[in-house]
């Protein structure tokens, strides 16, 4: 395997940062925005000695659990890694993540009580990073901050008080004091 080189992937994991796993003779090769379940055609872009990194070109087949992301940027701002699957299946991603640290770190085989699941499953973000400099402030990545803020329906809160603040008021240069 090197790098460019095309393969199909069968997606039979996931990480803890939220990419997914196939295996390649045997080596494990990290894809984003896939899901358990999912075969790819992946282009890979690094070849480690016993792993690899990829991306997709192509969804062959879907993840039964594959949904279409319902915020704009979700591809691009990296504060929710699993907006591409439904609620359920990130809720069993995280209790076996849960499970196996247990069982690697400590040593212990333990079943942890169910993840209970959220009333609501937007709204909860409290991070996300959106890039503007102080030394070099460019007013035109800022505006594209504040309209990927706006689009976003998962950092409502956030996104309120920071359009309210400084996209309203036009009052860009507040932002390069932060």
């Amino acid at each position: 395997m090197k790098k460019n080189d095309e393969f199909i992937l069968d997606i039979i994991d996931v990480t803890a940062e939220g990419s997914g796993v196939g295996k390649i003779d045997g080596m494990a090769v990290f894809v984003p925005l896939t899901a358990v379940g999912d075969t790819a055609r992946v282009k890979i872009l690094k070849v480690k000695k016993t792993y690899a990194f990829g991306k997709v070109i192509e969804i062959i087949t879907p993840s039964a659990n594959r949904i279409e992301p319902d915020c704009p940027v979700f591809n691009k701002c990296g504060g929710c890694v699993y907006r591409h699957i439904n609620y359920k299946a990130e809720c069993e991603l995280k209790e076996k993540r849960v499970r196996e640290t247990v069982k690697r770190i400590g040593g212990v085989d333990l079943e942890p009580k169910p993840i209970l699941y959220g009333e609501n499953t937007d709204c909860y973000r409290n991070k996300s990073q959106y890039p503007v400099g102080k030394n070099d402030f460019d007013i035109s990545k800022v505006e594209k901050s504040v309209e990927l803020l706006k689009s976003s329906n998962i950092l409502y809160e956030f996104r309120t008080t920071v359009v309210n603040e400084f996209h309203e008021e036009d009052d860009y240069h507040k932002i390069g004091e932060w």
